[in-house]
């Protein structure tokens, strides 16, 4: 049976179970890295449609 938690991640390898430790420091930086991504992508969306309101408005204003 394998086990699966936040320290330890278990593999199966030639029919025997191989224990991976790894720091749960990684996997806070993992996390920090990922919701920086996240929030980066979404800023960046966020700024594209403002840019596309915009132009929208403009095109509604000269009609």
């Amino acid at each position: 049976m394998s086990e699966k938690n936040s320290r330890n991640h278990w593999s199966i390898k030639d029919g025997d179970y191989e224990r991976k430790e790894t720091n749960e420091v990684d996997f806070k930086l993992i996390k920090k890295q990922k919701s920086r991504k996240r929030k980066a992508i979404y800023s960046v969306l966020a700024i594209i449609s403002i840019i596309i309101e915009i132009f929208i408005l403009k095109v509604v204003a000269k009609i």
